[in-house]
């Protein structure tokens, strides 16, 4: 027996980060946030933002992303994006692709700014849900993921694909997938 996914995601936010480094225990920080609101299936309003992240931006990452050093130079830290931040998620559920990479990232940033991420906020792990799936085949990348659904676009900049992350389970919601919140 199938279950349908819940209702509560008739409205979510996509969210996505991208960071100095690949950990926050190693001392990586945020330099840009994405979070998109979805209702209904259609993408409503959306919060994106560099971030300063309060130390240099290595030079392998930003051959990652591209965002360099001069353009979070004048963006405000995640401790001041912060109140802007939970104001727009508000109770929505959050849908990362790979929220255990995400999600220290966000709880970090909350710490350093002496802020407490909402524990409360349901969070739906797309890259979970996408592998129990069955539908894509090998890869779970983003990129290889949207590419299954026709959606091309640049990829490892945080709009670009929390939009990715949020059309992806709209189109696994279409086909009746399990949905369930991570952890």
């Amino acid at each position: 027996m199938r279950r349908r996914p819940s209702n509560e995601l008739r409205t979510f936010v996509s969210a996505d980060t991208e960071a100095t480094g690949f950990s926050p225990d190693d001392g990586d920080r945020i330099v840009e946030v994405a979070f998109l609101r979805f209702v209904e299936g259609e993408l409503s309003d959306k919060l994106v933002s560099l971030i300063h992240p309060q130390r240099p931006i290595p030079p392998r990452v930003i051959d990652i992303h591209g965002i360099t050093d001069e353009m979070v130079a004048k963006s405000p830290t995640f401790g001041k994006l912060f109140p802007k931040i939970v104001k727009f998620v508000g109770d929505a559920p959050l849908v990362i692709h790979n929220a255990p990479f995400d999600l220290p990232f966000r709880e970090n940033e909350s710490y350093l700014a002496g802020k407490e991420w909402p524990s409360e906020i349901s969070v739906y792990d797309k890259l979970e849900i996408a592998r129990g799936s069955c539908l894509f085949g090998r890869s779970h990348r983003l990129p290889d993921l949207a590419h299954h659904i026709g959606l091309v676009q640049r990829f490892h900049r945080a709009e670009a694909d929390a939009y990715a992350a949020g059309k992806l389970l709209l189109n696994l919601m279409a086909k009746d997938v399990a949905i369930e919140p991570w952890q």
